[in-house]
This record gives C-alpha cells, sequence and structure tokens, in this order.
C-alpha cells in the first residue's frame, strides 16, 4: 500500500505578533535583532542566516546570495540546488543591515560573530531569546523556522509574488511545497477576505 503524504501544517504570526517580535527584539544584541529581521524579511532558513558572509551581501544590487548553511555538524552547501540562490534585500531590512555592518569590525568574514569573533554554531544561540520574547508578549510558541512561514504566507497574501516565483525565493525546486503549504494555508484563511468586492 503507499505511503500518503500529509503537508505540514504551519501556524505563521499575524502582522501584529511580527510588529511586536521586532520592537521586543530591540531589548537584546544587534545579532539578534539582525537574524530575526533577516528571517522575517527574507524568508531564509536559520541555518542559512548564520553562515550568511558579509561577501554575500550586495547593497548595490539590493540582493542576498545564499550559498551556505550551517548546524551543529558543521557547514555546508543548502540541501537542494535551488536553495542556493538569490533573495531581494527590502528597503525596510537595508536601512537596518547597512546600519549594522558600518557599525560592527567582522574577523571571520560571517555577518553574525560570536564574542570570539568566529560564526555561531548553529541558530540554538539565540533560542532562549526567542522563546523569553513570545512568553513575554504572550503569543503563541512558535519555532524561529516560523519566521520563514510568515514570510512566504505574507508574500502570497498581499500579491507581491507568484507560487511559481516564492518557490524560487525560498529555494524550493518546484512549486508544489508552495501550493501544497502555503496556498493551502491562505486558501483555507479568509477572516481578512474583502466580502465587499463588486464581481459584476
Amino acid at each position: 500500500k503507499s505511503l500518503q503524504h500529509t503537508s505540514p501544517r504551519i501556524e505563521p504570526f499575524s502582522n501584529d505578533e511580527v510588529t511586536e517580535i521586532l520592537a521586543e527584539s530591540k531589548k537584546y544584541s544587534q545579532n539578534f535583532q539582525i537574524f530575526v529581521r533577516l528571517g522575517f524579511f527574507t524568508g531564509m532558513r536559520t541555518g542559512e542566516i548564520i553562515a550568511l558572509k558579509l561577501k554575500d551581501i550586495d547593497f548595490v544590487s539590493d540582493i542576498i546570495s545564499i550559498n551556505s548553511t550551517r548546524s551543529r555538524f558543521g557547514e555546508g552547501t543548502p540541501k537542494t540546488a535551488k536553495s542556493m540562490r538569490k533573495v531581494p534585500i527590502l528597503k525596510n531590512l537595508r536601512q537596518t543591515l547597512c546600519e549594522f555592518i558600518d557599525s560592527r569590525k567582522f574577523f571571520s568574514g560571517y555577518l553574525l560573530e560570536n564574542q570570539y569573533n568566529k560564526p555561531y554554531r548553529d541558530s540554538q544561540i539565540f533560542q532562549d531569546i526567542w522563546s523569553k520574547i513570545l512568553a513575554d508578549l504572550g503569543i503563541k510558541y512558535r519555532r524561529p523556522y516560523t519566521m520563514r512561514h510568515t514570510y512566504a504566507t505574507f508574500m502570497l497574501t498581499n500579491n507581491y509574488v507568484t507560487p511559481v516565483k516564492l518557490a524560487s525565493l525560498l529555494g524550493h525546486s518546484t512549486p508544489k511545497m508552495i501550493y501544497n503549504v502555503y496556498v493551502n494555508f491562505v486558501n483555507q484563511n479568509l477572516q481578512d477576505f474583502n466580502r465587499d468586492l463588486k464581481l459584476y
């Protein structure tokens, strides 16, 4: 009997929750602030954020090139060929990112360096802060990876990109994942649907 595949259920943050998390993050280190902003404004995986190098950030073209990822097992290339990709630097991220880079001295070439001027092993270093922020704000706990889900659903809900383009931005090899997970989520959550539309 063939196995049945069940698409993962996502629970992205709302617009108000994102605003609250970003504001609360300012109480903590600049590294954490940048980690959260990259998650919400680029859809990068947490391991890709930790592995991001200065040379991968192009402010002339406003593009971030994603070429690697980090985990407790070390650094390597992203999980698929399509995961090596380019994502746009949105205006509401650009200024914060520029100011962060201009204010820091970098020793290892990574955007986020620890107190020993080395890259973080993985994103677990930020877990305690992340958990505390959600608890302090009274927001239901979701893991940091949910920033990626939030970016994806907002891009679709606001019609900023097509599902095919979103697949490219997220590093999926085909749009199938986008339709199975994100499009289904948007279609099933109609609370904000404008019912005053006049079609004919």
